[in-house]
C-alpha cells in the first residue's frame, strides 16, 4: 500500500539524520538592552541576526541569548517598540560573545514589529497569520476574549465568562490550540467547553494557516493557534513579576505571579514557578445581574529546563482549575416557562451581588506534563522529542438534582491523552529546509452518573513532511502529511454493552508562497486541503448538555469532513501606514452543523431547546482587512474588518451559527514622558457588529439580536520610581452601558451581554537587582 510505503519513507529520512556528521557551530551570543538615558532594562526587545533570520525577545531584566552561532561576521539588529532601531556588524570568533545595546525612546516611532522573521529557526515558515499583543492577555477574563483581538478571530460565548476562538466561522474540533508546543485536549468539543488555558502563562501567539499547519494535524481546517509561554531567562540570579487584575463588573480580583531563577554554579539550569488565582461574583447586564455566574480560578504551572550546547531538555507542567456558576435563568422547570423566558427581554429570575456560586455549576481540572528533549547534530540539523500527558476532570450539578452534594455530581467525565513527537529539521546548503515528523496519540475517556457521551478509546498516528525553499525575494513552501485514526465505542443499549468502532485514514496536503518585492510589499499565497473524522460527541451524543442548556443528540451516520482551502495576504508598509488584506475561499464537503429543531424538550430536569446534528456541503468565504495610520508623531489610529459569508452549495441557503460582520476603529494618543511616567497612552475603541441577516429560519428559537456598537476607552503607562519598573492600565468597556445582545452567543435565548465594567491592571516586575 502506497500509504505504508510513504510512512516507511518519512521514517527513514528522520533516522538518518542520526548519521549526520556534527559541525562545530556551538558559539553563544547574549547581552542586555537598556535605555541609555537612565540604564534601566527594555523586555519584549527583539534582537536578530538578518543572515540566519534567527533571533529572540528580551526578558524582563532586558537580557537575550542566542545559541548555536557558526563562526563569521553577522549584522545584529535590536528593534523595540517606541525605540530607534539599532544595527551593527559583530564578528562570532569564540564560544561567547556579548553585546549590549542601549536603545533612545522616540515616540514618533509608533508602529508594531512583525517578529515571524525572528522566531528561531524551525518556526520560520509560511504561514496566513496575525501576531498578538502580549498586554491583552492581562487585561481579558479568558483566553478566548484574548485571542478574539486577532483580526478574522471571533469568540462563540456560552453566558458572561465561557468563550472560545471561532477563526473565519470554524471553532472546536477545526481549530487546533497548542499549549507549548502540545494539543490541548480537553473536553472542547462543546460551546462552552473552553479552552482550560492560563492566560497569565503565555506570552506570544499565531494563527498558522497553510502548509505550516500541517505539522500539528490533518484536521486544523480553521487553523492552528499556537500559544508559547514566555521563554526561561538564562541571567544567574531570580527575577519575576505580580498581575494585579480588577473589574467593577463581577467584582473580579485576580492576583498572578512567578518566580524564575537560574543558579550561579549550575550553567543552563533554570526554572519558573507561577500561580494565579482568579474570584468574581455575578455578572451585570445593563439592567440586571446574572444569577450564579460567579467562578473560582486556582491555576499553576512550573518549568524547569537545561540548556547545553550540544541539546536542551525540560518539564513543563501546568494544572488549570475552574468552579464556574451556570446562569440559572437558563435551567427552567416546563415547556410554557422557557418559551416565556426567550420571548421575554428579562429572566423571570431576579438577583443580587453575590460571589455564592450554586445549582447548575460546573467543577473543571486541566493537567497538563510535557517532556522534551532536543538535540543539536549540528547547528543546521536539529532532532525534538517530546512526551505530554493531559488529564481532564469536567463535573457537572444540575439544577434540579435529586441529591445536591458537592462530591456526586450528576455527570462526571475523565478524559486521559498521551500524545508523543519526533521532529526533525535541517537546513541544507540549496535554501532548503527539511521537517520530517511522526506523532502518536493515545486517548480514553470515562464517565459516571447520568448519559451524554459514551465511553471511548481514541488512537491516532500520523507522519509529514514539510519542505521549504527560501532564494531573494521567494519562498516556496509545499507539506504533505497522512494519519490513521481508531474510535472504539462502548455503550449500554439494548440491555447490554455495545462496542462500535471507527476507522479513517487519509492524506492533507498544502501549499504556500511568499513573494517580498521591496520593503514596502508583501504577498503570501497558501492552498491545501485537509479533513477532520466526526468526534464523539457528533456521532453519540444524547440528553442534556449541561453547559449550554440544550438536549443534544448526535448522528451515527456522519462522515468525514474534507475541506479545500485557499487564502491570499498581502501586506503594505511605509514609515506612515501599515495595511493589509487576506481573502480566503474554503469548500468543507460532509459539514457537520448543529442545527435547532425548533421543539424543545421536557426532561426530568427541565425544559431545554433541542439541537440536531446534520451534515452539508459548506462553502465558506471572506476577508479580513487591517489598516494602521500614524496620523502624527503622538497619533495613530487603526481599522480592521472581518466579512465572512458561509452557503449550503446544494440549496444556496446561508449556513447556521456564523458570525456576523464587524468593524473596529481604534484612535490612540501617545504623550511625552513625563516625571515618573513614561509612554503614557490613552485610547478610544469602537466596534461596530452587523446584525446577522445572512441566516435561514432553520427552526431557530429566536431571530437574530440587532447589530450593536460599543465603546472602550483605555490609558496606560510605565512608572519608574527610582529602579522599579510599574506598569499600570486602567480601561472602561462598553462605556455607555449599552443593551445587546449577541448572535454567537447561546445564551442570547435568556440574557442581555454584559454592561459597563471598569477594570484596572497592575503589573509589578522585580529581580535580585531590585533588593541590592
Amino acid at each position: 500500500m502506497h500509504y505504508s510505503s510513504l510512512l516507511i519513507f518519512l521514517c527513514l529520512q528522520l533516522l538518518c539524520s542520526f548519521g549526520l556528521k556534527a559541525q562545530d557551530c556551538y558559539y553563544h551570543l547574549h547581552g542586555k538592552v537598556a535605555e541609555s538615558s537612565n540604564g534601566l532594562p527594555i523586555s519584549y526587545a527583539v534582537v536578530q541576526i538578518k543572515e540566519l533570520n534567527k533571533g529572540t525577545y528580551t526578558d524582563s531584566l532586558g537580557h537575550y541569548h542566542i545559541d548555536g552561532l557558526c563562526a563569521g561576521t553577522y549584522t545584529l539588529s535590536c528593534m523595540r517598540i517606541g525605540f530607534e532601531s539599532i544595527t551593527q556588524t559583530i564578528h562570532i570568533t569564540n564560544s561567547d560573545v556579548e553585546q549590549d545595546f542601549y536603545m533612545t525612546f522616540n515616540p514618533s516611532i509608533f508602529r508594531t514589529i512583525d517578529v515571524v522573521e525572528v522566531i528561531e529557526d524551525k518556526n520560520v515558515f509560511i504561514h496566513i497569520h496575525t501576531e498578538f499583543d502580549k498586554g491583552i492577555y492581562t487585561r481579558a477574563n479568558n483566553l478566548g476574549q484574548a485571542l478574539s483581538q486577532l483580526n478574522g478571530v471571533t469568540t462563540i460565548n456560552t453566558g458572561s465568562s465561557i468563550s472560545k476562538p471561532v477563526v473565519h466561522g470554524l471553532h472546536s474540533q477545526r481549530v487546533i490550540i497548542l499549549n507549548n508546543g502540545v494539543r490541548q485536549e480537553g473536553q472542547q468539543w462543546g460551546n462552552e467547553h473552553a479552552p482550560e488555558i492560563d492566560p497569565y502563562t503565555l506570552d506570544a501567539a499565531q494563527v498558522i494557516q497553510g502548509a505550516s499547519a500541517l505539522q500539528y494535524g490533518p484536521d486544523a481546517i480553521g487553523g492552528a493557534i499556537v500559544l508559547n509561554p514566555k521563554p526561561i531567562g538564562q541571567q544567574k540570579g531570580w527575577s519575576g513579576a505580580l498581575n494585579l487584575h480588577g473589574t467593577s463588573n463581577g467584582r473580579q480580583g485576580t492576583t498572578s505571579g512567578y518566580v524564575e531563577f537560574s543558579p550561579e554554579k549550575i550553567n543552563g539550569l533554570s526554572a519558573r514557578v507561577q500561580g494565579t488565582l482568579k474570584r468574581s461574583g455575578n455578572a451585570r447586564t445593563p439592567n440586571y445581574f446574572l444569577a450564579n455566574t460567579g467562578f473560582i480560578e486556582r491555576n499553576y504551572a512550573a518549568h524547569f529546563q537545561y540548556k547545553h550546547k550540544r541539546f536542551d531538555t525540560g518539564i513543563y507542567y501546568t494544572q488549570f482549575n475552574t468552579e464556574l456558576g451556570i446562569f440559572s435563568g437558563s435551567h427552567i422547570s416546563n415547556v410554557t416557562d422557557l418559551m416565556r423566558a426567550i420571548e421575554s427581554r428579562e429572566p423571570a429570575q431576579k438577583a443580587n451581588f453575590s460571589y455564592h456560586i450554586g445549582y447548575p455549576k460546573q467543577d473543571v481540572q486541566h493537567e497538563l506534563i510535557k517532556a522534551h528533549f532536543n538535540l543539536n547534530l549540528t547547528d543546521k540539523n536539529k532532532l525534538q522529542f517530546s512526551y505530554a500527558r493531559q488529564f481532564n476532570d469536567r463535573k457537572e450539578f444540575d439544577h434540579h438534582s435529586s441529591s445536591h452534594n458537592q462530591s456526586t455530581p450528576e455527570l462526571q467525565l475523565k478524559l486521559t491523552t498521551h500524545t508523543a513527537n519526533i521532529d526533525w529539521y535541517k537546513k541544507s546548503a540549496r535554501n532548503l529546509m527539511h521537517r520530517v515528523g511522526i506523532s502518536g496519540m493515545h486517548q480514553a475517556n470515562t464517565y459516571n452518573g447520568r448519559y451524554f457521551i459514551p465511553a471511548f478509546y481514541q488512537r491516532g498516528i500520523g507522519a509529514y513532511w514539510i519542505e521549504t525553499w527560501t532564494k531573494n525575494q521567494w519562498s516556496l513552501e509545499a507539506g504533505l502529511r497522512y494519519d490513521i485514526k481508531t474510535m472504539e465505542v462502548f455503550i449500554h443499549e439494548n440491555k447490554s454493552w455495545q462496542t462500535f468502532n471507527h476507522s479513517f485514514q487519509n492524506i492533507a496536503a498544502g501549499g504556500s508562497a511568499l513573494y517580498k518585492p521591496n520593503n514596502r510589499w508583501r504577498f503570501a499565497l497558501q492552498m491545501g486541503t485537509t479533513w477532520r473524522p466526526p468526534q464523539v460527541s457528533e456521532l453519540y451524543s444524547n440528553g442534556l448538555h449541561h453547559g449550554v442548556a440544550a438536549i443534544e443528540n448526535g448522528n451515527r451516520e456522519l462522515q468525514m469532513e474534507k475541506s479545500w482551502n485557499g487564502a491570499l495576504q498581502a501586506i503594505f508598509t511605509t514609515e506612515w501606514i501599515e495595511a493589509q488584506i487576506s481573502p480566503y475561499l474554503q469548500r468543507v464537503d460532509n459539514y457537520i452543523l448543529l442545527l435547532p429543531s425548533g421543539s424543545p424538550t421536557l426532561t426530568i430536569r427541565g425544559a431545554f431547546p433541542t439541537f440536531q446534528y446534520s451534515q452539508i456541503d459548506a462553502l465558506l468565504y471572506g476577508s479580513d482587512l487591517q489598516a494602521s495610520f500614524r496620523l502624527t508623531n503622538s497619533i495613530r489610529t487603526t481599522w480592521k474588518s472581518a466579512v465572512l459569508r458561509a452557503i449550503q452549495t446544494s440549496t444556496k441557503e446561508h449556513i447556521y451559527g456564523m458570525p456576523s460582520d464587524r468593524h473596529s476603529l481604534r484612535l490612540a494618543y501617545l504623550f511625552h514622558d513625563k516625571g515618573i511616567f513614561k509612554q503614557p497612552t490613552i485610547s478610544a475603541s469602537g466596534l461596530y457588529v452587523n446584525k446577522q441577516w445572512r441566516v435561514q429560519n432553520h427552526n431557530d428559537y429566536m431571530p437574530a439580536p440587532n447589530a450593536y456598537w460599543l465603546l472602550d476607552i483605555e490609558c496606560s503607562s510605565v512608572i519608574h520610581i527610582k529602579e522599579q519598573v510599574i506598569n499600570v492600565s486602567v480601561g472602561v468597556y462598553n462605556a455607555f452601558n449599552l443593551r445587546y445582545r449577541d448572535y454567537m452567543n447561546r445564551f442570547r435565548y435568556y440574557s442581555d451581554e454584559l454592561g459597563r465594567n471598569m477594570a484596572v491592571h497592575i503589573q509589578i516586575p522585580f529581580s535580585q537587582s531590585n533588593k541590592k
